[in-house]
């Protein structure tokens, strides 16, 4: 894109980015940087970002295709899953990635909002898909649905086997030509960002409501922590997000 869509928010006791345009439409949100660590980042950001009140909904994350809606069940006892739907205010909504790409979703409106985890097995299973499924079956509606993508991994670094672009394109067709890349050397890169924007296509989000960061965390290792880049030890971006 031609004008940064994202902000740097520095603080006493590290630093977050967001998204401007979707504070404006009502999510307020913020993806933790490496500075601020992973084990605190949860009551620092809900604290900073005015979510500290609101009950915080969490998952078992396992790169599933799996949706829930959020409730105080769900709040006490954190489920197997990879997406919150939220039918109305008053929830703070999790994840924590490395490498993954973390969705966060508005319908302005009905109100509802979501958060997905969609790292490639999650992309491949349709896990986006399958969250806007939800979302609009609550009443929310693709025209008014909008949808930001966080700092993730990135074509330009995300080298895969050929056994993951054989399960793409036994999942998702020849479509999945369009989402491979070539590398430096003789192994295809995925683009997440493609495949989560077409299954945000084929939801009937439109293209001009998708907000992308642009940040591949394996590029900005100086930001936030990255699990290819780091080696596989390394913290998590704490993702948070609520209607307060």
């Amino acid at each position: 894109m031609s004008t940064r869509t994202w902000c740097l928010e520095t603080t006493d006791r590290g630093r977050y980015c967001r998204l401007p345009a979707l504070t404006r439409l009502g999510l307020t949100h913020g993806f933790s940087c490496r500075d601020l660590g992973s084990s605190e980042a949860d009551g620092f950001l809900a604290g900073i970002l005015g979510l500290q009140q609101l009950p915080l909904a969490r998952l078992r994350q396992q790169h599933t295709s799996t949706v829930h809606d959020v409730s105080a069940e769900l709040v006490k006892t954190p489920p197997v899953g990879d997406a919150l739907v939220a039918r109305q205010a008053g929830w703070a909504l999790r994840l924590q990635t490395a490498d993954c790409l973390p969705l966060l979703l508005v319908d302005t409106r009905s109100g509802h909002y979501g958060v997905v985890h969609a790292g490639w097995r999650g992309t491949l299973a349709g896990v986006l898909h399958q969250t806007l499924q939800a979302l609009h079956s609550a009443g929310s509606g693709p025209g008014s649905t909008w949808m930001a993508i966080g700092p993730g991994i990135r074509a330009c670094c995300f080298e895969i086997g050929t056994e993951v672009v054989t399960a793409f394109r036994a999942r998702w067709g020849e479509r999945t030509r369009h989402w491979m890349r070539p590398g430096a050397g003789s192994r295809p890169h995925l683009d997440l960002v493609a495949a989560n924007r077409f299954q945000a296509a084929q939801a009937g989000v439109p293209a001009a409501q998708v907000l992308d960061t642009g940040l591949c965390t394996r590029c900005r290792r100086d930001l936030f922590f990255s699990y290819r880049g780091d080696g596989g030890a390394t913290g998590r971006i704490i993702t948070l997000a609520g209607r307060p």
